[in-house]
């Protein structure tokens, strides 16, 4: 018997996860106890690696949910789609930036985690593999 296929849906919801994880964290990392051990410059390091990887399974994934699994009817519909989530994108990226300026570079890595979270649970709820 062949393996099953992993499902682009259940790489995304571990993909989001995962940088939502670590990047709650990168604003903890001054007060973590492995900051004593390996110093806070390697854990900025180690958190930043571990977001990247969480990132990495979006753009693969995200096409083959627009293009190959037919999500959409058309493909011009999911390039709508995916232009429009880049634009929303900048937006928060500004309300980010004015919760940075009033609450401390802390807080915009724990909202945006927070955010994540959301994302996966409406993810989970919302979207399916087929």
């Amino acid at each position: 018997m062949g393996r099953r296929p992993v499902r682009p849906k259940n790489v995304l919801t571990i993909s989001i996860l995962l940088w939502s994880l670590f990047t709650a964290l990168t604003g903890l990392a001054p007060d973590l106890f492995a900051g004593r051990w390996v110093g806070v410059v390697t854990l900025y390091c180690w958190f930043g690696f571990m977001v990247g990887m969480g990132e990495a399974a979006n753009s693969p994934n995200g096409n083959k949910i627009g293009f190959e699994l037919d999500w959409f009817r058309k493909p011009r519909h999911w390039k709508q789609f995916y232009d429009r989530r880049i634009g929303i994108g900048g937006v928060i990226t500004r309300l980010d930036r004015l919760d940075h300026a009033t609450l401390g570079w802390r807080s915009s890595f724990y909202l945006s985690g927070l955010l994540g979270l959301f994302v996966v649970l409406v993810w989970e709820w919302y979207v399916t593999n087929s």
